[in-house]
C-alpha cells in the first residue's frame, strides 16, 4: 500500500502580548504530542524542551515538569522557549515562543489528522493573547507608528529650526509699507494698461514704480503666516513626543511576551493594577481637555 505523502507546515503566529502559564503550557504540550502521535501507540514520542535566556544561555530540559520548575526560577529572563516533539522520522512538530510577540510553528506528518491538530494548536496559541483595546494594539504592538515617528521627527525638528531662524531674520530685515500701495491680483496690469493709454507722465511713472511692488509682502503679513507654521510644527512634534512617551509606558504595561511563573505572578498583578490606574488617568485627562477646550471656545466667542 502506497504511503501517504507527508504534510508540512511552517508558520509564524502574530501573538503580541501573549501570556504563558502552566495550564496553557500543558494544553499546548498535549495538543502537540497528539499531532505527532502514532495511531497504533507502539512508537514513542521523543520530547525536547529548551529555554534561551536573555544572557544567550540555552538550558535543555528533558520533561515538561522540569521545564515548569525552571520557568518558576527564571521567569523574567526568558528570551525564547522551544518545545519539540518527534516520532522517529515519521512526524515532528516544533513550537518556538519569542520575546518579540511571535510564535513559530513548524512540523511534518503523514497522518490524516495532522492538519486538524495543527489548527487546534494554532487556536490554543492565539488564545494566549491578552484582550486589550485598539489604542494599545496600535501604539504598543504595531511598529508602524514608531517607525513613522522616528523617521519624521528629525525632519520636522530641522524644519522647525529653519522656520525659527527665518522668523528672526525676517524681523531684523523686513519692512512694512502702506498696504494700499501693494497691488492685489491683476490690479497691477490694469494700472499699467491705464498708464499706457494716458498722456499723464506721473501716471506712467507710477506704473513703472509699481513694478517694484508687484511681489512685495509686508513683513508683518509674512510673520503671521510663519507663526502659524511654527505653531503647527511645534504641535506636531509635541504630539510625536507624546506618542513616543506613551509607547514607552505602554511597552512596560503590555510586554510583548510574559511568562506567568514564579515571581512574575506578583509582577503581573502589579501590572494589572497599573493598567487600571493609567486607564483612569487617560479618561480623566481626556475629559479635562474637552471641558477646557469648550470653556476657551465660549470665552473667546
Amino acid at each position: 500500500m502506497e504511503e501517504r505523502r507527508a504534510t508540512r507546515v511552517s508558520k509564524g503566529i502574530k501573538a503580541a502580548g501573549y501570556v504563558v502559564d502552566e495550564q496553557s503550557l500543558r494544553q499546548i504540550d498535549e495538543i502537540a504530542s497528539r499531532a505527532v502521535s502514532d495511531p497504533d501507540g507502539d512508537k514513542p514520542i521523543k520530547t525536547h524542551y529548551s529555554i534561551t535566556t536573555t544572557g544567550r544561555e540555552t538550558n535543555d530540559l528533558k520533561s515538561l515538569d522540569e521545564l515548569v520548575k525552571h520557568l518558576n526560577r527564571i521567569p523574567d529572563k526568558v528570551r525564547s522557549l522551544t518545545l519539540r516533539y518527534t516520532r522517529l522520522r515519521r512526524s515532528g512538530i516544533e513550537v518556538v515562543f519569542s520575546t518579540e510577540g511571535e510564535i513559530r510553528v513548524s512540523g511534518f506528518s503523514n497522518s490524516e489528522d495532522f492538519q486538524f491538530n495543527v489548527s487546534q494548536l494554532q487556536e490554543a496559541l492565539l488564545s494566549l493573547r491578552e484582550d486589550c483595546g485598539w489604542p494599545v494594539k496600535m501604539l504598543v504592538f504595531k511598529p508602524g507608528i514608531r517607525h513613522a515617528v522616528n523617521f519624521f521627527l528629525p525632519l520636522l525638528s530641522v524644519l522647525l529650526l529653519t522656520c525659527v531662524v527665518l522668523y528672526v531674520h525676517a524681523m531684523r530685515i523686513g519692512v512694512n509699507i502702506d498696504p494700499t500701495l501693494i497691488p492685489k491680483g491683476n490690479e497691477y496690469y490694469q494700472k499699467v494698461a491705464e498708464a499706457i493709454k494716458s498722456n499723464d507722465t506721473n501716471q506712467k511713472l507710477d506704473a513703472l514704480l509699481l513694478t517694484q511692488l508687484s511681489n512685495f509682502t509686508n513683513v508683518s503679513d509674512f510673520l503671521v503666516g510663519l507663526r502659524v507654521g511654527i505653531l503647527a510644527l511645534a504641535a506636531i512634534i509635541a504630539l510625536a513626543l507624546i506618542l513616543l512617551g506613551g509607547r514607552k509606558v505602554g511597552e512596560r504595561l503590555y510586554p510583548q511576551s510574559f511568562y506567568l511563573f514564579g515571581r512574575n505572578l506578583n509582577v503581573y498583578a502589579s501590572l494589572r493594577g497599573k493598567r487600571q490606574m493609567w486607564g483612569v488617568a487617560i479618561v480623566i485627562g481626556f475629559i479635562v481637555n474637552v471641558v477646557a477646550g469648550v470653556t476657551v471656545a465660549l470665552v473667546l466667542k
